[in-house]
C-alpha cells in the first residue's frame, strides 16, 4: 500500500483552497461588479436602500473610517461564523466555518469536487475529506486499498511543510482581518456611503467601493460589525454569530490518522 498520495494533485487542492479563501476578503472588498452571479448573496439583502440616516453612532464618520473601525474591531472578537462562495481559477469554493482567534471548525469544499471537515485547536489541525474530495485531491493514487483506510477518517498533518498547512492558517481572525483590503489606519480606501439595507434581518450600512463597485456592509452601531463583503462575480462572505462560545474537542483517536504516513 502506498504511504503517500499524489503530491502534485494534493498540493494543488490544498494551495487552491488555502490561498483562495485567504484572498477572498480582499476580492470582496475591492473587486468585481456586484451585478453578478452571487444570487445567494444579494437575495437576502433588502431590495430597496434608504437614505443614509443621521442618528446612528457612525453618522459623523466617513465610509473609509467606518470600514477601518469595523476591520479593527473584528480582530478583537472571540469568534465569528463565516459563510460564502468564492470563484477562483474557474472553480467555486464554498465554506461554512466558525473561526476563533486561533481555532476553528466547519466545512469547506470545491463545487463538483467534494468537501471536507476541518478542526483546528491551537497548533493542531485535523482534516476529514469526503470520498469525492479524496478522488479530486489524490487522483490515481487513491487505490481501493488506500480509500478503505482513509474513508471517514481525519488526517492530522505532522510535517512542517505539509500541503495542508495553508488551510489551518485560515483559522485566525487576525490573519483573516488582514486580508480584507481595508486599512485599519483610517486612510482613504475609496469607499463612499451608499444608504442602508437589511442583511439577514439586521439593519446595515452599505459602503460602496467606487473604483470596483464592491460593497461592504456593517451594522450602524458604535462598534460596527461586518455583515457582508460582496465582490459580485468574485464571490461574497457573510458574517454572523459574533462572540458565540466556540467549544472544540479533538476528533477521537480511533478516527484519526497520522498525516506523516500519507505524505502530509
Amino acid at each position: 500500500m502506498p504511504t503517500s498520495l499524489s503530491a502534485s494533485r494534493r498540493a494543488v487542492a490544498a494551495t487552491l483552497l488555502g490561498a483562495a479563501i485567504l484572498g477572498t476578503a480582499t476580492a470582496c472588498a475591492t473587486s468585481a461588479p456586484s451585478t453578478s452571479a452571487t444570487s445567494n448573496s444579494t437575495a437576502t439583502a433588502s431590495a430597496s436602500a434608504s437614505a443614509q440616516p443621521s442618528g446612528h453612532p457612525l453618522a459623523a464618520m466617513t465610509a473609509d473610517q467606518i470600514a477601518a473601525k469595523a476591520a479593527t474591531d473584528f480582530k478583537t472578537v472571540s469568534s465569528v461564523h463565516i459563510t460564502g462562495k468564492v470563484a477562483d481559477s474557474g472553480q467555486v469554493i464554498s465554506f461554512n466555518l466558525t473561526v476563533g482567534r486561533k481555532n476553528c471548525k466547519g466545512e469547506m469544499g470545491i463545487k463538483g469536487e467534494g468537501t471536507f471537515s476541518m478542526v483546528k485547536i491551537g497548533k493542531s489541525l485535523w482534516i476529514k475529506p469526503d470520498d469525492q474530495f479524496w478522488k479530486y485531491a489524490a487522483g490515481s493514487s487513491l487505490t481501493p486499498a488506500v480509500s478503505q483506510i482513509l474513508t471517514g477518517k481525519y488526517i492530522k498533518p505532522t510535517a512542517k511543510n505539509s500541503s495542508l498547512s495553508p488551510l489551518g492558517s485560515f483559522c485566525s481572525l487576525s490573519q483573516f482581518a488582514a486580508s480584507f483590503g481595508i486599512t485599519t489606519s483610517g486612510q482613504a480606501n475609496g469607499l463612499v456611503k451608499d444608504g442602508t439595507t437589511t442583511i439577514a434581518g439586521q439593519p446595515a450600512l452599505r459602503l460602496k467601493d467606487t473604483a470596483n463597485e464592491g460593497f461592504v456592509y456593517v451594522t450602524p452601531s458604535a462598534r460596527p460589525e461586518l455583515l457582508r463583503l460582496d465582490a459580485g462575480r468574485s464571490g461574497y462572505l457573510d458574517f454572523g454569530g459574533y462572540n458565540a462560545p466556540l467549544r472544540l474537542t479533538p476528533p477521537p483517536a480511533s478516527e484519526t490518522l497520522d498525516g506523516a504516513k500519507y505524505g502530509f
